[in-house]
């Protein structure tokens, strides 16, 4: 009989480890499932911060090309029209620069049609896509005028 009650013992731990183990991977995949979650919120946030970023620089880089613009206000028109760019590539200082630039600058200067001493200034900034390295939309425009002085 001794043998039978050891026998019974042994199939009883058997049995108790193999519970053990399928609560030890459900606790697992828990903790996976976990950990995706978080590193998807993660990357979430880190792209939204960095497009946040992104459209912030290219607000800046607007708005001091308007200023530069501005503050050429005695200038000849000529030099003034000369201030006009079409999709010059820019880094985020808002210089020239075509190979590691991450924005795209527009700037459109006119003279308005009912007024001989007004200027309009039109700047537009486009974001590069960081996945297809193309402008594709995403940016910041900022339209302003200035008065010419003579």
């Amino acid at each position: 009989m001794r043998e039978e009650t050891t026998y019974i013992g042994e199939e009883k731990r058997k049995q108790r480890r193999g519970a053990t183990m399928v609560e030890t991977m459900i606790a697992l995949a828990i903790l996976a499932t976990f950990i995706a979650g978080a590193a998807r919120v993660i990357l979430t946030h880190r792209q939204l911060a960095d497009k946040a970023r992104a459209h912030y620089t290219a607000i800046n880089i607007a708005k001091n090309q308007v200023e530069q613009v501005r503050n050429m206000r005695r200038a000849d028109y000529s030099q003034i029209f000369a201030m006009t760019e079409n999709g010059v590539i820019v880094n985020a200082e808002g210089t020239h620069d075509s190979i590691n630039g991450k924005f795209r600058r527009t700037t459109t200067i006119t003279a308005d049609a009912h007024n001989d001493y007004r200027l309009d200034i039109d700047v537009l900034v486009e974001i590069r896509n960081p996945v297809t390295l193309g402008f594709e939309g995403e940016g910041e425009h900022l339209k302003s005028y200035m008065a010419h002085l003579l």
